[in-house]
């Protein structure tokens, strides 16, 4: 049999309602597979046929270190957010910065 396979990669709320529309024209079903991107995957529960995929950073020292100076640092200079948290995507950006 053959298998079609649909990579999904958009914001939470388009990606809802194309998996509604996906579910009423019956391709959420054998033979096909969908792939999410870490945005969907982190809020979906995933249903029958769909693989998350999220990048993964090893948490080391360095890392963490980085992570609570970039937290502390960020916090200073933006006083009306309380809670805060550096994903894998800021954590690229900076290196980028730092080239």
């Amino acid at each position: 049999m053959q298998t079609r396979v649909f990579i999904v990669h958009m914001p939470i709320s388009l990606g809802l309602k194309l998996f509604a529309m996906a579910k009423e024209i019956g391709i959420m079903s054998k033979g096909f597979v969908w792939i999410v991107t870490d945005a969907m995957a982190d809020q979906l529960n995933l249903m029958e046929g769909v693989i998350g995929m999220k990048p993964y950073v090893p948490k080391s020292k360095k890392v963490k270190d980085f992570i609570q100076r970039w937290k502390m640092k960020f916090l200073e200079e933006n006083l009306r957010i309380v809670d805060v948290e550096l994903d894998v995507y800021g954590l690229w950006g900076m290196i980028l910065l730092l080239r």
